[in-house]
Formats: structure tokens, sequence, C-alpha cells
């Protein structure tokens, strides 16, 4: 039954938000964005392909600065741009960047609302509060997940179009690698949103507090980090981190990431849960 009610509340959260104005122009920027930025890189792979070949000696020098874009050691971005075309890593990385993005448009908004227009107290009548909660996130990830494929296979068609030079294997593999991986990464902002939305109970509140605990903890991180690095502690309190160790080809490198997102998401949705049980509906 509880997973029946998460279903049909999912399901209903999902028209709720192809129905809405922020919704339908988030949809639309994200098409006109994905297919006009494809367009363009699909007519400079070449070009591009032959300046990473060219510069490659200059990466070694710049290595601090590539190092703070990508937070990979300079060997993990050399090795990765070796084994994969350089366009396609950067799609990649473009995709990782946009997650947090697509999530904010698409998710910042799953109880709060609720909450705030005492609704949820008439949702109650016919389902269990987890219900609620947990098929509200559920049909939040599942618009953040429609946003994400939609702009990888834009982006991706567009770049077959335009450069001739898709690998129709090899490279279709590493697009549904960078789409899956992006799915993943969508999951402990989810969380973390509904989390918030169950704490704060009004959905514009939902997204100033997640930029301003953001903010904070990009403040605080910086002083710890000048001061005692190894008591630099606030990147594990948000939910990017180390995403870009997710674009190489090393499992050992990518492990923590993996384990901190899984145990991030738990952790946000057994507060989230916690949380709109008790709270005054």
């Amino acid at each position: 039954m509880l997973s029946r009610d998460i279903w049909i509340i999912a399901r209903f959260e999902v028209w709720r938000h192809l129905n809405s104005r922020h919704g339908v122009l988030g949809l639309v920027l994200l098409v006109l964005a994905s297919g006009v930025l494809g367009y363009q890189i699909g007519g400079y792979t070449e070009e591009v392909d032959a300046l990473v070949d060219q510069a490659h000696p200059a990466l070694v020098v710049g290595g601090g600065m590539l190092q703070s874009m990508t937070e990979l050691p300079l060997d993990q971005l050399l090795a990765v741009l070796d084994a994969h075309p350089p366009m396609l890593v950067m799609l990649f990385a473009g995709l990782l960047s946009m997650v947090p993005l697509a999530t904010y448009v698409f998710a910042f908004d799953q109880t709060a609302s609720e909450i705030e227009t005492r609704h949820a107290r008439y949702l109650l009548f016919r389902s269990e509060r987890d219900a609620i909660y947990l098929g509200k996130a559920l049909g939040a990830y599942l618009m953040v997940a429609g946003a994400v494929t939609i702009a990888t296979a834009l982006l991706a068609a567009f770049i077959l179009a335009r450069s001739g030079t898709f690998a129709p294997v090899k490279d279709t593999l590493y697009m549904g690698r960078a789409w899956l991986t992006c799915l993943a990464t969508a999951i402990p902002y989810v969380a973390f949103l509904g989390m918030l939305g169950a704490v704060v109970g009004k959905s514009r509140r939902v997204l100033s507090v997640a930029v301003f605990f953001w903010i904070v903890l990009g403040i605080v991180g910086g002083l710890l980090s000048s001061w005692r690095p190894e008591l630099d502690f606030t990147p594990y309190l948000f939910p990017s981190l180390s995403r870009f160790h997710l674009l190489t080809d090393s499992f050992s490198m990518a492990l923590p990431t993996l384990v901190h997102l899984v145990l991030f998401s738990v952790t946000c949705v057994g507060l989230g849960l916690w949380r709109f049980r008790r709270r005054d509906l």
C-alpha cells in the first residue's frame, strides 16, 4: 500500500511540475541551452582535439589551475583526456556542473508548499506521511532525471551531427556513463532539498537557505583550509564532494565519492522523514 501511494504521489508531482510556469520555463530553457551548446561545441571538435594535443606540455605546467577547476590530480586529468575524446570529457564535466542547477529548478519545492498552504493535512486523509514525503521526493527526482536525459541526448545528437567524428560504440557508451553518473549525483541534491523543505516549511525559503548554506560552507571551508587544512570538514556537508572524480576511469578514486553520495542521501532522507513525521501540518 505504501509503495502504491508513493508512486501515485510521484506521478502527480511530475504532472504538477509539467503544468507549472517554472517547470515549463525550465524545460524550454534547458532545451534551448543544450541545443545551442551542442551545436557550437560539435563544430569545434577537431580544433579542440588539436589544441589539446598541442597544449599537452602546457597542461603539465598549468597543473595547479586545472586541479582547482576539476578537483582532479593532474596525472588523472591527462589520463582521462588521453582515453576519451576531449569534447566528451568537457561535456561530461558540464553535465556534472548542470545537475545542481537542474535540481534547484525542479526539486526545490517538494513538501514545502504543501506545508505552507496546509494542503498536506488534506493529503493525510488518503496517504501516510511517509508516502507523501517519499512520493514527492521521487516525483522531483523524476523531473530532474528527465531534464538530465534531455540535455544529454541533445548534446550528444548535435555533436554527432556536426562533428562527424563520433565513434558509435565507444563514445555512445561514454555518454551513457555520463548520463548514469549525472542521474546518480542528482540523488543527494534532491534528498538535501527535500530535507530543507521539511525543516523550513516554505517553498521560497528552501532555495534561500540552500544557497546561504552553500555560501557559509564556502567561507568556513576557505578559512579552515588556510588555517588548518586537516580540520576542513565542510566539503562533506554538501552533495558536491569530489564530483569530478567521477570523470576518471579509476574506480578507487571514484569510490569515496560514491560512498559519500550514498551516505549523504540516506542521512538527508532519514532526517527529512524524521522532521516531516513530527512537524505540525
